[in-house]
């Protein structure tokens, strides 16, 4: 992510190794954040505040000592651009619905067509025994989780780019459908 110097912001992790993955310790004397750890599906939200200087800051998965490192980049131009979130929540009004139902571990649809920077809300009904939830990791999108025999709605933007994208579920990564953005 890009932060101005001093600006202090709110950083979500999650750790989307499905149900059967492995825990995450992630820490960053930099960043002022003390080891913590995540589960498999575990999420914290950390509040930070960068540095006064431009520059880089690594935040560190020390179980995976080959991995790559999340980075924040002090960046005097960062938000710069009036560009809404991705993941900001839609109003009431204006957001087409799209149902979606999950059943035996997938969705009931195998792709979306979406307009660029369109609201959707989105009205999941959990077949399964296991939560799930919608997650874009190349967007920073995610939604909230719906438990196992549970129906929830929430509304996301979407990107705001043209292209073809992919909703997975943070816990069954091979759960997922493909988002086509015009």
């Amino acid at each position: 992510i890009k932060v101005k110097p001093g600006e202090a912001v709110r950083i979500l992790f999650t750790n989307i190794g499905g149900t059967s993955g492995d825990k995450v310790v992630l820490a960053s004397d930099a960043a002022g954040i003390a080891k913590f750890e995540l589960k498999s599906g575990g999420r914290k939200v950390v509040e930070i505040k960068a540095t006064a200087e431009p520059g880089k800051i690594e935040v560190k998965n020390l179980e995976d000592s080959l991995g790559k490192p999340f980075v924040i980049e002090v960046d005097p131009d960062a938000g710069q651009k009036a560009d809404k979130p991705a993941n900001a929540p839609a109003g009431q009004g204006g957001a087409r619905e799209v149902k979606l139902e999950t059943r035996q571990l997938q969705f009931n649809i195998k792709s979306l067509k979406v307009k660029a920077g369109e609201k959707i809300r989105f009205v999941l009904t959990n077949n399964d025994d296991e939560k799930h939830n919608l997650v874009m990791l190349t967007q920073g999108i995610m939604s909230p989780d719906v438990n196992g025999g549970k129906t929830g709605s929430f509304d996301l933007t979407m990107p705001v780019m043209a292209g073809t994208y992919r909703f997975t579920c943070t816990y069954h990564p091979a759960t997922g459908f493909d988002l086509i953005v015009e």
